[in-house]
């Protein structure tokens, strides 16, 4: 299906860089709408973070905000370049180069989660169980 809405050739010309987009585009309410709910993953997972106590969870929250974040609000304003016909800004290789971060982030984020996240939850474990049995100072009340 997308093969018949993407012409390759033209994508890598850049002469293609000189033409004016049209004034439509076609999956705007798609790209709107997985946009809009990156964003709102991405403020959910910063608040979870700012809300954990744990190290390795506002870690995980934190790199799950900035992934989910920050290429959604550049896909919106490449999309509103797209909408207003503005030359190289609304090329159709930015986006594509921006789905490729995306999904690269996204595979950074998988790594962490099966190779490291592991390991950093247990050594917080080993180290609870260390502080647990560390006496803690007594203040004087007065």
């Amino acid at each position: 299906m997308i093969n018949n809405y993407l012409d390759l050739q033209k994508l890598v010309n850049l002469d293609y860089l000189r033409e004016t987009p049209p004034a439509e585009v076609r999956f705007f309410v798609p790209i709107l709408m997985i946009c809009g709910t990156a964003l709102i993953t991405a403020v959910i997972c910063w608040w979870l973070g700012r809300k954990s106590a744990i190290p390795y969870r506002i870690a995980l929250f934190m790199r799950l905000a900035y992934w989910l974040g920050i290429p959604p609000i550049v896909g919106l304003v490449l999309l509103f370049f797209r909408n207003q016909g503005i030359m190289f800004l609304s090329w159709r290789l930015w986006p594509m180069m921006l789905a490729v971060v995306w999904l690269m982030g996204l595979l950074s984020i998988v790594f962490e989660v099966v190779f490291k996240l592991p390991q950093q939850r247990s050594r917080y474990r080993v180290s609870a169980l260390k502080n647990k049995y560390i006496p803690k100072p007594k203040n004087s009340g007065g």
